[in-house]
């Protein structure tokens, strides 16, 4: 064997040994541990991918921005333009087209565990009450493969399936399969950590002429 072929083989050689030694739940502790102590706002572009067996796909482009403790902003540009805020408290869900925003107190909104509400939060709950397993390397060698099944039959989803940076342990893409042909897929890129996040960018005040529905869901 020549000394250049050695070399291309040692690393991936320790790479398999480091990663054999990591388990599922140690790779969501880590990602939880840069939510909880590292990352104050976290944002990114977002590509949302949903699968149904009573609709072609449908592909929304947008961005998201998390702010601690409890505060987004998703504001999604393609196929066409909605907007949704939260400043902690308060949650508007804005279609322009349809000339409506859906509104909610956070404390009346049964889906909190929601990971827009805290990334940190999320993984923690992840990491409590899910099998967590290591599943393979990517082609991209510094990307892993967890996935998440409820310990607990759960009425909204079968597993959730994390592509993560372990050079950053942030999520590059998360999978939520409902069924085996249902399922929604969103892709992070650009990511930005700690910038910029004035808290105007989470309230919302709908434009004159908007109906205003409350919603108790």
């Amino acid at each position: 064997m020549s000394l250049n072929k050695l070399k291309l083989i040692v690393p991936l050689f320790f790479l398999g040994i480091q990663l054999s030694a990591l388990t599922g739940d140690e790779v969501v502790g880590n990602i939880e541990n840069e939510f909880s102590r590292k990352i104050l706002v976290f944002s990114a572009e977002i590509e949302q991918t949903t699968f149904s067996d009573i609709s072609d796909p449908v592909v929304m482009k947008g961005r998201l921005t998390l702010k601690k403790p409890d505060k987004f902003s998703v504001d999604y540009k393609e196929p066409e333009e909605q907007i949704v805020k939260c400043n902690g408290k308060r949650v508007w869900i804005y279609v322009p087209s349809m000339k409506q925003v859906v509104t909610q107190d956070v404390k009346d909104s049964k889906n909190r565990e929601n990971i827009l509400f805290g990334f940190a939060k999320f993984f923690s709950t992840l990491r409590r009450n899910f099998k967590n397993t290591l599943k393979n390397v990517s082609e991209q060698e510094e990307l892993v493969t967890i996935e998440s099944v409820p310990r607990a039959v759960n009425p909204e989803f079968r597993k959730m399936v994390f592509l993560v940076d372990r050079n950053t342990w942030l999520p590059a893409k998360i999978t939520v399969n409902y069924s085996d042909t249902s399922l929604i897929i969103i892709k992070f890129s650009n990511i930005r950590i700690n910038g910029a996040a004035e808290d105007r960018l989470f309230e919302f005040t709908p434009p004159e002429g908007t109906a205003v529905v409350d919603s108790l869901n």
